[in-house]
């Protein structure tokens, strides 16, 4: 409202219209249940009514509210309409619900993008392998929030019958995957996890053990959010497609952990601040920890790097020199067919608990420092 002062006669107020509105973002992709926000932007700031109309077309897959926060009700496609009070200017969103299977934690939705995956010559503790090259994904996605831990595994384990038959601390199950090298699906059975208190696992027991008297798999005590570990490539598979998503593939996974930073940790390239972020041989004494405990990076995402090495869905190999789209290495490495591992452990130093820095073992392998989280890709 613009109020003029005229020298001798009464005061005019004179409104201010409005040029243009637009809305952001244009495009919205949401999971069942999840709550968003738009953000309409009138033109000019000071323009006199800024009063706005939401709705939405069809109705019954998302509702919104008067400020704009658009809940996500059922699966589908949907506009929603912001329209000024005179209707004279208006913009829509088109917002996509996905029907993501119930998981039990938490998730992190990440956004598709560009990054640049590797590391520079520069970086400190870099490694031959990390050849800086630039990665476009095309597809959002969901991340658990926190890495898989005893208790849930334990969950999954009993759901689907996985016994220590043999007696030898150890349970098997089928698993069905992609096989990267020959491009066909293949259901095999394969062990999915080792008994921490068996003789494979040392005096590492802070993982799950079979209880033979209940005839089912427990947490340790006390350790039932600690991240699991000696859990092998399969395991980590079979669990994923029994919640229904997938392992990340190492680019959605460095991806993830950059949370749009490019340097050497997600919070920057000072390794002095690792305690608040990160378990590492530095303050872990030697051991996991429960997941969450330190600061997560700026997605919410918890422990991407530190507490344990994370599985990956696809080889470790070499990389391109050039830029790729939604990659997924099956190329195998010098050492033959191995899966990437990722993050970093409670093992490790600064330098190694790095977002560039890989590894990569066989399937078949289990360790007291390697668990891993899951993703639930969303199909538009």
């Amino acid at each position: 409202l613009l109020t003029l002062f005229v020298a001798g006669c009464e005061t005019v107020e004179k409104e201010i219209p409005i040029t243009g509105l637009t809305l952001e973002p244009s495009e919205l992709s949401m999971k069942e249940g999840e709550v968003d926000s738009l953000k309409a932007t009138i033109t000019p700031e000071d323009a006199t009514n800024r009063n706005l109309v939401w709705s939405c077309e069809p109705s019954g897959i998302v509702s919104v509210n008067a400020n704009g926060e658009v809940t996500a009700l059922q699966e589908g496609v949907a506009a929603v309409k912001c329209t000024t009070e005179d209707g004279d200017f208006s913009d829509e969103c088109i917002v996509t619900v996905c029907n993501v299977p119930s998981f039990p934690g938490k998730t992190v939705k990440v956004t598709a993008g560009t990054f640049q995956m590797g590391s520079p010559e520069y970086e400190q503790g870099r490694m031959a392998d990390e050849t800086r090259h630039e990665v476009t994904l095309t597809k959002d996605f969901y991340m658990s929030a926190y890495e898989i831990t005893n208790a849930q595994y334990c969950e999954f384990l009993n759901a689907v019958g996985v016994k220590d038959e043999t007696g030898l601390g150890y349970g098997s199950g089928v698993v069905e995957y992609l096989d990267l090298l020959t491009g066909e699906y293949v259901s095999e059975t394969k062990i999915f996890i080792y008994d921490c208190t068996s003789e494979f696992c040392g005096e590492d027991e802070w993982g799950v053990t079979f209880n033979e008297t209940s005839s089912s798999w427990e947490p340790m005590p006390g350790y039932e959010n600690y991240p699991v570990v000696f859990v092998t490539w399969f395991g980590a598979m079979a669990y994923a497609d029994y919640v229904q998503g997938t392992l990340p593939t190492a680019a959605q996974w460095e991806y993830a952990a950059r949370a749009g930073n490019s340097t050497a940790y997600f919070w920057g390239d000072d390794p002095a601040l690792i305690d608040q972020y990160a378990w590492y041989e530095g303050n872990s004494e030697n051991h996991t920890h429960p997941v969450g405990e330190k600061q997560p990076n700026a997605w919410g995402l918890y422990d991407m790097l530190g507490n344990v090495w994370e599985w990956c869905r696809d080889l470790y190999g070499p990389y391109p020199t050039g830029s790729v789209v939604d990659p997924v290495n099956n190329v195998p490495g010098e050492y033959g067919k191995e899966y990437e591992l990722r993050g970093s452990s409670y093992y490790e130093s600064a330098a190694i608990s790095r977002c560039a820095l890989r590894y990569g073992h066989q399937d078949w392998r289990f360790f007291c420092v390697a668990g891993f989280r899951v993703i639930f890709e969303i199909d538009e």
